[in-house]
C-alpha cells in the first residue's frame, strides 16, 4: 500500500523550483520520492543512515552538475522529506 510523501516547506519549494529551471533534475527527484512512496521500508530507500531513530539519505545522481540528497524521516507511517538540496556528501 503506497504511503504518500509529505514535504516540509523547504524541500517542497525548491522541487517547485527545480520543475521551473530543471525539469529533467526535477524529474529524477520525483521518481526518487516514487520509490520512497512505494515502500518506505525498501532497502533501496534506506541505504544511508544518517542519524538514530531514522533519518535517511537518498543521492539524486546528476551526470553535469553536484548530486542532490533527500534527506526523509517517518512521522509515524507517513514519509517527510526533510531537506532536498546539494549532497555535501559527494
Amino acid at each position: 500500500m503506497p504511503h504518500p510523501v509529505e514535504l516540509d516547506p523547504e524541500p517542497f519549494a525548491e522541487l517547485e523550483r527545480l520543475h521551473q529551471v530543471d525539469p529533467r533534475v526535477a524529474e529524477r527527484v520525483e521518481r526518487m520520492l516514487d520509490l520512497i512512496e512505494a515502500d518506505p521500508g525498501a532497502a533501496v530507500v534506506r541505504r544511508r543512515h544518517l542519524r538514530p531513530p531514522g533519518l535517511w539519505m537518498m543521492s539524486v545522481d546528476l551526470d553535469d552538475q553536484d548530486d542532490l540528497m533527500i534527506l526523509w524521516d517517518l512521522d509515524g507511517q507517513t514519509p517527510v522529506v526533510r531537506h532536498l538540496g546539494t549532497s555535501v556528501f559527494t
